[in-house]
C-alpha cells in the first residue's frame, strides 16, 4: 500500500481520518466463524483460507464454478468476522493455536480429507496444517505463498512500522484507517499488490465486499498478526509436508517474488509450480484462472 502526503492532507481538510467505519462484531476466540462457499449441499471437500489484510470475501468468485464446490472459508484471527481482541488474537497465534480451532471447524463438518486453497499468510498457515495433520489434508493449492514470515514481513513497510517504539501502534492504525477511508484510497492501496497496469481496472464485487469486511476489523488485532508473522517461520516444516502441493506463482507478484515461490515449490516434496502472468491477487486479477486452478486435475507434473 503506497499513499502520498497529499492523500493525508486532503483527508485532514475533511476532519477526522475515519468517522466510525470500524464495526466490531463480538466473537468467541474459541469458535471460528465459518463462511459457506457455493451451494452448501453435502460435506465440504474444499477449505479456503485468506491472507493478512484480506477476508473471506476474496473467494466469492469461487461460488460461480461450473461444477459447484462443497466448500467453506475460514478467517484468520482478528479478521472479520472473527473479531477477536488484540489480546485474544495474540493468544490464538502463539504456537499456531488457531489451527486447532480451524481443524475443529473442519472436523465438525466432515470426516474426509479436504483440499486447502490458501493465499499468502493463509498459505503459510495451510502448509503448517498439512505438516501437522496429513490425515486432514488431501492437497494444498497455494497463491502468493512463502515459508518464512520473518523475510516476508521484512519487505513490508507496514510491518516495519509495527515495531517502531512508542509511535508504531499509532502510525499503523493511522495508515490502516487511511487506506480504508474511501473506495478510491482502498483501490489505490490494493492496486500496489496487483500486476502493473491493473490499478485502473473495473472493481469486482468481492473487492468491495472485502473493503467492507476490513472496515469491521480491529486495526490493533491486525497489528498483532503482523507482529506474529515477523517472528514466525515454517521453513523447517516444508520437508515434512507429504501431501500434493500446487504453488501458483505470479510472475509479476510485487509482494512475494516469483523466485522465492519457485524455490518453495521445489522444496515441497510433492510440489508443483504453475507460473501465471498475474500479481499477488489473482482471485481479483484473473478470477476465471483461479477457478480453473482450484478444480485442476491432479496429474500436473511436478516442478523441476
Amino acid at each position: 500500500m503506497v499513499l502520498g502526503t497529499q492523500d493525508i492532507q486532503n483527508i485532514s481538510r475533511r476532519g477526522a481520518l475515519v468517522s466510525g467505519p470500524f464495526l466490531p462484531v463480538p466473537a468467541s476466540p474459541a469458535t471460528v466463524p465459518v463462511t459457506q462457499i457455493g451451494p452448501g449441499h453435502g460435506e465440504p471437500d474444499t477449505v479456503f483460507l485468506h491472507g493478512l489484510f484480506s477476508s473471506n470475501s476474496m473467494w466469492r468468485a469461487m461460488s460461480r464454478l461450473q461444477d459447484p464446490l462443497h466448500a467453506i472459508a475460514l478467517p484468520l484471527p482478528g479478521h472479520f468476522p472473527w473479531n477477536t481482541t488484540p489480546e485474544e488474537t495474540a493468544a490464538l497465534l502463539g504456537d499456531f493455536v488457531f489451527l486447532e480451532t480451524w481443524r475443529e471447524a473442519i472436523r465438525t463438518r466432515t470426516d474426509r480429507k479436504v483440499t486447502l486453497v490458501a493465499h499468502s499468510t493463509g498459505a503459510f498457515a495451510a502448509m503448517k496444517m498439512a505438516a501437522l495433520w496429513p490425515d486432514l489434508v488431501e492437497r494444498i493449492v497455494l497463491f502468493g505463498a512463502f515459508s518464512c514470515g520473518v523475510t516476508a514481513a521484512a519487505r513490508s513497510a507496514s510491518a516495519s512500522i509495527v515495531t517502531l517504539p512508542l509511535a508504531g501502534g499509532m502510525l499503523f492504525r493511522m495508515l490502516y484507517e487511511l487506506w480504508l477511508y474511501s473506495p478510491a484510497l482502498y483501490d489505490r492501496g490494493l492496486a500496489t499488490a496487483k500486476a502493473a497496469g491493473l490499478g485502473k481496472s473495473a472493481r469486482l464485487s468481492p473487492e468491495r465486499a472485502m473493503h467492507a469486511d476490513l472496515r469491521r476489523s480491529n486495526p490493533e488485532s491486525m497489528r498483532a498478526v503482523v507482529r506474529w508473522l515477523r517472528a514466525t517461520s515454517i521453513a523447517d516444516d516444508i520437508a515434512g509436508i507429504s501431501v500434493p502441493a500446487t504453488v501458483v506463482i505470479g510472475t509479476t507478484d510485487p509482494v512475494v517474488g516469483a523466485r522465492e515461490q519457485i524455490e518453495l515449490a521445489r522444496a515441497l516434496p510433492r510440489g508443483t509450480a504453475i507460473i501465471c502472468d498475474v500479481g499477488h491477487l489473482p482471485m481479483f486479477e484473473a478470477p476465471e484462472l483461479v477457478r480453473r486452478l482450484v478444480v485442476q486435475p491432479k496429474w500436473i507434473s511436478r516442478a523441476g
